[in-house]
């Protein structure tokens, strides 16, 4: 029986739809297999589909579904056997089903292919739509035969039946774009404009990617605005895209605009982007500005804490460096080596090299071993203040010249401590 091909949870649900009474109708099949082809489970759709025929004819809808799940899964030579498999059955393959594949072809770049089916089609009376014509567009333009796509565009739109649609123009903006064509993409946008048809989301979120990838920030900044003004919501992809053009071209007070603008939003960066800008409103001189957006973050990770805690040091703000590090305890936010590393360098740099050997113990009580940059700080800072002798131990300790019965670092360090009375 071909039943026992099925995963566990499959057969589960089989057995309880046989169970609940009799037996499945066709429809009840084809939505168990759309199912299984949303799940990502297209072999087994394909399975049941098979199943299924034992005891049920299927007809244009069970065909066209599996059709496309299989086609989805690029089982191209499986949807096309199904395909030529229609007419054992009756089934005469409708628009829906030739767009189907004709769409993935053309996703594809099986130009050949797409043009056999397309004559095909016409030869057995359906005529194209939108559909249609969209996607020979896109197979055209992943063929890199953009002029030919922006012609078939041009027939499209004097034929006052089948008009292009959104889809059709953002396809042939988008291999403008990718071959650094603007002035040809911008004049599909004014194309848009003049026939009515309003630029989407997908419109809008080309040009920002493609000027802000430039560095263009400004221009990408004004594609947002004008997005947002037709009402269009802008996501945490488009509005990081948008950030980061400005800030390759160092346009700080767009940067700041935009900041506020998303903190007034619905919109949530993800931290990762946030440490950028905190770490970015630095260099440019603003890190007061950062500093304000990092007090205002409600989920902080570590990275956060040690850009904070480096640039505080950096712009001779070490008083505040404690109430961060005090933060990250509260946040349950855990201080890696990492972490100790620019807390050890900047107390060295200030002469401070008790509080940094109190530091180490810290560390040493949190199961974290001191790497090669710790001992490189501790031993110039021991250098620094006067203190060779005990540089030299840490110096011996770290190439690992100490013996086993010899004392043990936190010993080392704890004796260093109360010797030069710097508890």
């Amino acid at each position: 029986m071909r039943i026992t091909k099925f995963s566990s949870p499959t057969l589960q649900v089989l057995t309880q739809i046989f169970k609940q009474g009799p037996s499945p109708d066709i429809v009840t099949y084809t939505t168990f297999i759309k199912f299984l082809g949303d799940s990502g489970c297209a072999t087994e759709a394909y399975e049941l589909f098979s199943f299924m025929k034992e005891s049920h004819e299927p007809d244009i809808i069970s065909f066209t579904v599996l059709i496309q799940i299989l086609c989805n899964s690029k089982m191209f030579d499986r949807a096309f056997d199904l395909f030529n498999e229609m007419s054992y059955y009756n089934c005469k393959p409708d628009l829906f089903c030739y767009n189907t594949l004709i769409d993935k072809l053309g996703e594809t770049g099986q130009e050949k292919g797409l043009w056999k089916l397309f004559s095909k089609m016409q030869s057995e009376g359906i005529y194209p739509d939108v559909v249609t014509y969209s996607s020979i567009v896109k197979s055209l333009c992943f063929s890199k035969k953009i002029d030919e796509a922006f012609r078939i565009l041009e027939c499209m739109e004097m034929n006052r039946i089948i008009e292009p649609n959104t889809y059709t123009y953002n396809t042939i903006i988008k291999a403008f774009l990718d071959k650094n064509r603007i002035k040809e993409a911008l004049g599909v946008l004014g194309k848009m404009k003049v026939r009515g048809i309003e630029p989407d989301s997908i419109s809008f979120n080309l040009f920002i990617k493609y000027y802000s990838d430039l560095g263009e920030g400004k221009e990408a900044y004004f594609f947002l605005k004008w997005m947002i003004r037709r009402g269009i919501k802008a996501n945490e992809s488009i509005y990081r895209i948008c950030l980061n053009g400005l800030m390759k071209q160092g346009e700080i007070n767009e940067v700041l605009e935009l900041i506020e603008n998303i903190r007034l939003s619905s919109v949530v960066l993800n931290i990762c982007a946030w440490n950028k800008l905190i770490f970015w409103l630095s260099k440019m001189g603003r890190f007061d500005n950062g500093y304000r957006i990092f007090s205002l973050l409600e989920n902080p990770d570590e990275i956060t804490m040690n850009t904070v805690i480096h640039l505080l040091y950096k712009h001779c703000r070490s008083e505040e460096v404690w109430g961060v590090f005090k933060l990250m305890k509260e946040k349950k936010i855990e201080a890696s080596v990492v972490t100790y590393n620019i807390l050890i360098h900047g107390l060295c740099r200030e002469g401070m090299v008790s509080k940094a050997l109190k530091l180490v113990l810290e560390m040493l009580g949190k199961g974290l071993n001191p790497d090669l940059i710790s001992y490189n700080t501790l031993i110039n800072g021991l250098i620094n203040i006067g203190q060779t002798e005990d540089a030299s131990k840490l110096f011996e300790c770290m190439r690992g010249r100490l013996t086993v019965n010899s004392v043990s670092l936190e010993n080392f360090v704890k004796e260093m401590l109360i010797r030069e009375n710097l508890t």
